[in-house]
This record gives C-alpha cells, sequence and structure tokens, in this order.
C-alpha cells in the first residue's frame, strides 16, 4: 500500500503571502498574514491548487509515510469540507458588500457631518488594523 501525498511548505522560504490559505478548497493549510504557513496533513487531498500559488515556490509535494492512501470516504468528506468553505466565503462576501454598500448610501445621502462622521470611522477603523509606527 502506497502512503499519500501531501503538500509540504519550506518554512525558511514562506513570506506569508496567504496565497496558498486562498487557492486551497480544502481549508488544509493554516496561518495568518506575513507569518509562516503549514499544511494540516489530515486535511491535505493532494489537489495541488496551492503549488501555482506560491509566489516564492516554496511548496511541494511530498510521500508521507504517516498516512495511507485516501479512499472514497475521505474523498467526499474532502468534497463535503470545500463545499461548507465556499457557502463561508460567500456569506462574508455578500456580508462586505451589503456594508460597503449601506456605507455608500450613509456618505452619499447624508450631509457634511455624515460625510465627516463616515471619513472619521474609515480612519478609525484603518488605525485599529495597522500598529502605529515607532
Amino acid at each position: 500500500m502506497n502512503a499519500a501525498r501531501v503538500a509540504w511548505i519550506a518554512r525558511p522560504q514562506c513570506v506569508g503571502c496567504t496565497l496558498c490559505i486562498e487557492a486551497c478548497p480544502f481549508d488544509a493549510i493554516a496561518g495568518l498574514a506575513q507569518k509562516t504557513h503549514c499544511v494540516l496533513p489530515d486535511l491535505c487531498t493532494e489537489c495541488a491548487l496551492c503549488l501555482p500559488a506560491c509566489p516564492v515556490d516554496c511548496i511541494s509535494l511530498r510521500t508521507d509515510p504517516g498516512h495511507p492512501p485516501r479512499n472514497r470516504d475521505y474523498r467526499l468528506q474532502a468534497r463535503d469540507r470545500a463545499r461548507r468553505r465556499l457557502q463561508r466565503l460567500a456569506v462574508l462576501r455578500a456580508t462586505h458588500e451589503r456594508r460597503l454598500q449601506d456605507a455608500h448610501a450613509r456618505f452619499r445621502d447624508g450631509g457634511t457631518d455624515a460625510r465627516r462622521a463616515a471619513i472619521r470611522d474609515a480612519v478609525g477603523r484603518a488605525r485599529g488594523r495597522t500598529p502605529p509606527p515607532d
């Protein structure tokens, strides 16, 4: 019986761009932006969609003797996991689009005070996401 192949990330070369995370339809890659990522071998399906997404070419498929070949049940579970991921992303996109439309409407339809408040809110959110300069 052959062992399964799983994606493997060369951690010293990983720049934390998150493109592989976005490309993986099975949520098999974990990591944060600008931090080293890692593959969750139990979730990897050998689809190799992460390979071309990597700009620094630090991902490869390797044989993992700890994992037996993938069977039909595993592949069905992976398909269901991918569907759930797509549904989750669709909800996030719809929520984001709705918030954006609401913000545009408030900005467009409000007076000067409403516009200033919208700008102040946007600047406050941006400051909350970025660390202060040293």
